[in-house]
């Protein structure tokens, strides 16, 4: 698969024209990472996002236990993936790590970069912007039912 088609199948670009997803494709940076590296820290800030191109990354938050720290997986990432993303569009430190399982490569976009993208032509904001929205009801909508369940099995045990 190359790149203007794993642009194209990530749900924030998938409304770009194959001009604008060029555009963007030209500023993305290839990293390249060996397994169980970690990529960011949470509460790391966040000046990049980053696009799985190919390989295998594990989403790992800290999550504070009566016996201490215990680390939770949260997501396992593949090769068309994004993460990175929230940090990126509301300036917050990083919500939990990002860590490769296996040899990974990655491609990078700089919040600088992202952001004169979207400026240099407001309709390529709208749709990156709207596409974003949905992605994240759809995410939210995911984590409630988690919630609801995961708050049955405690009430019901």
């Amino acid at each position: 698969m190359n790149r203007k088609e794993i642009l194209n199948k990530i749900a924030i670009f998938s409304t770009l024209t194959d001009q604008e997803l060029e555009i963007l494709q030209s500023s993305l940076q290839q990293i390249e990472y060996d397994e169980n590296i970690t990529v960011f820290n949470e509460n790391d800030a966040g000046d990049f996002m980053f696009i799985i191109e190919n390989g295998v990354v594990d989403i790992k938050k800290q999550i504070p236990m009566s016996w201490g720290m215990e680390t939770v997986r949260l997501a396992r990432l593949q090769t068309g993936d994004i993460f990175g993303e929230l940090s990126v569009f509301d300036e917050m430190p990083r919500s939990a790590a990002a860590i490769t399982f296996f040899k990974t490569t990655l491609l990078a976009i700089n919040k600088e970069h992202l952001q004169k993208f979207m400026l240099s032509n407001p309709t390529i904001a709208v749709k990156i912007l709207t596409n974003l929205v949905q992605e994240l009801s759809q995410r939210l909508r995911s984590t409630d039912e988690y919630v609801r369940d995961l708050t049955r099995k405690l009430f019901y045990l």
